[in-house]
């Protein structure tokens, strides 16, 4: 019994570790101050462009942030990560 105590503590102390890695890496990427969809367009002026506000749109970040950080946490959660 000790070793399935053991486990399972351990692994109720990992979950609050992946969250918070998780939860670092949204706010890193979509709150940082680099643009994901400027840099996949790549273009001096990327806001001009339909293509710009076309990745914007596939990417989620039209949306309010609380949506795009629980649509993250949804996708991290069922293996969707592509």
């Amino acid at each position: 019994m000790g070793r399935l105590r053991y486990l399972t503590k351990r692994f109720a102390l990992a979950l609050p570790v992946i969250w918070l890695g998780t939860s670092f890496t949204w706010f890193a990427i979509f709150m940082g101050p680099i643009d994901p969809a400027a840099v996949l367009v790549g273009q001096a002026d990327p806001q001009a462009t339909d293509q710009y506000q076309a990745v914007r749109e596939q990417l989620g970040l039209t949306q309010p942030p609380l949506q795009q950080y629980l649509q993250f946490m949804t996708d991290m959660l069922t293996f969707d990560l592509g």
